[in-house]
Parts: C-alpha cells; structure tokens; sequence
C-alpha cells in the first residue's frame, strides 16, 4: 500500500531558494482574469467525489477530467522539481493526491490556469493525449543518483501555438550554447538551424540571448518547425527582450513550459526545463559554451538519456570553446575526454 503524501511531508508551495532570474512582471491573464468559481470541498462534489466544475479549453473542449485538473493544481502548487509529488501521482493517480492536499491549498484553482491559457491560445497537453511526446517518458526511467539530476517527465505541460508536439519530438534535434556567444558562434548556430530545418527537421531550444536565440531565427528564417522551451509561463515572455521572436515561435511552431501561465521563470527552473530540451530531441548539438555554462546541463540530460550529442570546434583561444570538447565525452571519462 503507498504512502499518503501530507501536505507536512512535502516541500513548502512554491519554495525556491533562488530568487527569480529578473523581475519580470507576469504577462498573464491570471492577473486580470475574473475569478472562476472555486473547488468544491471534499465531499461535495469536487475531486473525491469525481465530480469537476467545467472550464473550456480553447479549441472548445470541456474539461471535466478530475486527473487532468488535479494535474494542474499539483503543478501550481509544486514545482516540477518536487519529484516526491510525480512519484505519489505514478502511484496513486493525480486526482487522489491532489484530494488529501486541496483543503490546504484554498486559492488554487486549476479552472483559472485553463482559463489564463485559453486567453492567450495556449492548450493543456497531459499523459495519455495524442499529442503528448512519449520520448518525454524516458525521464521517468533515469535512476536517482542523488545530485538532484532525475526529475521525471512533467505532469503536465502548456504549449501556446499550431505545432504538435509528438510530431515534432520524432523529429527534433536541440541546439543549445551560451549566453555570451561570439559572432561566430551565433553565425554557426544559425547555419546549422537554418540546414537542420531545411531538412525538416525542427529545431528546439530555450529562447535565451545568444546560441538559443540564433537557433530559433535560423529555423524561422527556413520556414522551418522551432519550439522553445520555457522556464516560466507560456505567457510569460523570458528574456523580455524576446517577446516578438516567442511570438513568432508561436504562430509557426510551438512555445511549450511545464510550469503554469503567469509563472515567472526561476533560476533552478532553467536546470529543471534543460531536461525537456534534451528529452523531446533526437540528438542535442552544443555550439559553444564554457565551462559553468547551463548548456552542459542540457548536454548531460541528453548523456543520461542515451541520445546523440554533437558539438562544434572553435576557436583554441576562445573561453566560449572549453564547452564542446566536454560535452560528446563518453560516460566515465574525464574532461579531456579520455576514460580514467
């Protein structure tokens, strides 16, 4: 018999250490959405009894699910890197944990989140949907080594724009760098985004300044499929600074998070949202990066899920070039690439 998660047992709602990476004010419905009506409380029809107030997703659809709800209001109230919570609804389902959890969590409204979505043309993707990636399914078979590095496949996730996501994933390949990428770098990153698409190919990335941004515009500029990968909400614009190029994202391919509209993008939510890059791909291409950069993360993601890595040489004189050399290195070996 499994254990029943107590709301005493699990990390405090919302919880991060880290401060947010800015402060970027959400742009979400949520914050001038009229207030839907609440859960009911158990026993009067809400989640324990099965029976869900109906919200009306964007294409029209009711949703009445008590498992999807439940899903979501986990979601809002426990960050993807609670793996403790995912491990109880592979269990027990979402809808029984959600129950023994909701009378603690009065302000939660699942209904408001499909409604936050609905106004900016975003849609719920959940287990079991058509459309839902089963590569992403893989991240529940990676063994805890106890660095924090097994946070499973999402409850859910939010995508905002025509792409199909399974379709995509069959077909996909990351190309993720720094930051502070040089010319050559972003040239590079662009080139290959730009062939990639071409091929047919779609191109996924994380939509940051730099590598990510390149990959995005190389693929757009081929007419070619290219989804980002959000730390925060879909509507949630992050870099602010990107906000044309996620919507241009958005109207050809796809603007996919795990997290609910309005959230704002934490710092150990980029580490967590590395994790889908690498899953929903084929193979990961890594253009530059240094030592500390985030993009190493992706690249062992992509490691420990058995996919291709690629990188790109570059420059010896070059800070940006200590990365790549790094990353294809087999399991076991050191930093220069040789086994110990």
């Amino acid at each position: 018999m499994s254990a029943t998660i107590r709301p005493s047992e699990l990390p405090e709602p919302g919880a991060d250490p880290s401060a947010p990476a800015a402060v970027v004010p959400p742009r979400s419905a949520v914050s001038g959405a009229d207030v839907v009506a609440p859960l009911a409380e158990p026993g009067d029809g809400g989640l324990a009894d099965g029976v869900i107030p109906v919200g009306v997703m964007p294409a029209g659809v009711a949703e009445t699910d008590p498992e999807r709800l439940a899903r979501i209001a986990l979601t809002r109230v426990f960050g993807p890197e609670h793996q403790r919570v995912a491990v109880e609804v592979g269990r027990r389902g979402a809808a029984r944990a959600w129950a023994e959890l909701r009378a603690a969590h009065p302000g939660v409204d699942p209904l408001r989140d499909l409604d936050a979505a609905s106004r900016v043309g975003a849609r719920l993707l959940c287990p079991q949907d058509s459309e839902w990636p089963i590569e992403l399914d893989a991240l529940d078979r990676l063994r805890d080594e106890g660095d924090g590095s097994a946070v499973g496949a999402p409850l859910c996730l939010w995508v905002r724009g025509p792409g199909d996501l399974r379709e995509i994933a069959s077909r996909a390949v990351a190309v993720v760098g720094c930051r502070a990428a040089t010319s050559y770098g972003l040239h590079l990153a662009g080139e290959i985004a730009f062939a990639m698409a071409e091929q047919g190919w779609a191109v996924v990335s994380g939509a940051a300044f730099g590598i990510d941004a390149a990959a995005h515009r190389g693929a757009l500029a081929a007419t070619g499929s290219t989804v980002a990968v959000l730390a925060g909400g879909v509507d949630v614009p992050y870099p602010a600074a990107h906000v044309e190029l996620l919507a241009e994202v958005a109207r050809t391919g796809a603007v996919v998070s795990e997290v609910p509209p309005g959230t704002p993008p934490f710092r150990r939510r980029f580490l967590t949202r590395n994790r889908l890059i690498a899953a929903l791909c084929r193979g990961t291409v890594l253009v530059e990066a240094g030592l500390r950069s985030g993009a190493l993360n992706t690249v062992a993601h992509a490691r420990r899920l058995g996919r291709q890595v690629m990188a790109i040489p570059g420059p010896v004189t070059s800070v940006t070039s200590v990365g790549p050399p790094v990353a294809p290195r087999p399991p076991g070996a050191d930093r220069t690439g040789h086994r110990g």
